[in-house]
C-alpha cells in the first residue's frame, strides 16, 4: 500500500457560509409581504422581486459579506464591481419545498435565512453524476462519500445563515418539515460598473440596471 502522496485540487466550487444577526424588523417585513403561490405549487414568492430596496441595512450587510467573499477569497480586483440583480422572499409552509435548479443569467446567487430551524430542510447543491469531479462522464461507486467524490453536498441551514454561490450552481431545498413558516430571502448579483485588462483587451461590463427581472 502507498503510505504518502499529495492531491492538489484546481478550481474547485466554493460556497460562502456564514451567519449573521437577523433583525426583527425583517422578520416583520417578510410577515407582511405580498405572495403568490410559484407554478410547480411548492412554495410562495414575495410578488415583488426587489425587496433589498425596502431594507437597504440588510442588503449594504449581504453586499459586505460578498464583498470579503469576492475579495478575501477570490482576490478579486476592486475595479470589478457587483451589485443586485434582484431579491425576493421564499415562504414555505409544511412539506413545501424547492425543486433542483439554477439562476440563469447571474453571476453570483444566496439566500438569507430569515426564520427557520433543524426541521425547516436543508439546502442541496448539486453537479450532474457524468459531471462527478473524479472521472466525468462515468458514476463510479464509492466506499464512502466525501467533499472529493461526491455529486451532491447539503447544508442544514440556521436562523441568520446566509449562503452565496455561482448561479450555474443546481440547488434544492427539501420539505419543511417544522410547523413554523421558513423565511429565505435570495438574491442574484451581476457586473456593476466593473472593468478590467489592458489596452485592446480591455472589458467594461455593468450588466446591472433597476428594471432587470430574473424568474
Amino acid at each position: 500500500m502507498i503510505k504518502e502522496f499529495a492531491v492538489h485540487q484546481m478550481v474547485p466550487i466554493s460556497i460562502f457560509e456564514t451567519v449573521v444577526p437577523i433583525k426583527p424588523e425583517w422578520i416583520r417585513y417578510a410577515e407582511t409581504c405580498d405572495y403568490e403561490r410559484v407554478q410547480a405549487d411548492n412554495g410562495f414568492m414575495t410578488k415583488s422581486k426587489y425587496v433589498l430596496h425596502d431594507l437597504p441595512d440588510c442588503e449594504k450587510m449581504i453586499h459586505e459579506q460578498f464583498d470579503a467573499f469576492m475579495r478575501q477569497y477570490f482576490t478579486v480586483k476592486k475595479n470589478i464591481n457587483f451589485g443586485f440583480q434582484n431579491s425576493w422572499i421564499n415562504k414555505h409552509e409544511y412539506l413545501d419545498s424547492t425543486h433542483d435548479h439554477s439562476h440563469v443569467n447571474s453571476l453570483f446567487s444566496g439566500v438569507l435565512y430569515l426564520k427557520t430551524d433543524n426541521q425547516s430542510g436543508d439546502i442541496s447543491f448539486k453537479v450532474p453524476p457524468y459531471d462527478n469531479p473524479v472521472t466525468k462522464g462515468f458514476q463510479l461507486e464509492f466506499e464512502e462519500w466525501n467533499m472529493h467524490n461526491s455529486c451532491d453536498y447539503s447544508i442544514t441551514p440556521k436562523l441568520g445563515s446566509l449562503l452565496i454561490f455561482p448561479s450555474y450552481l443546481v440547488h434544492g431545498v427539501s420539505e419543511n418539515k417544522s410547523p413554523f413558516l421558513r423565511y429565505s430571502l435570495a438574491f442574484n448579483l451581476h457586473f456593476k460598473d466593473a472593468e478590467w485588462g489592458k489596452g485592446e483587451g480591455v472589458v467594461k461590463m455593468n450588466a446591472w440596471q433597476e428594471d432587470i427581472e430574473v424568474i
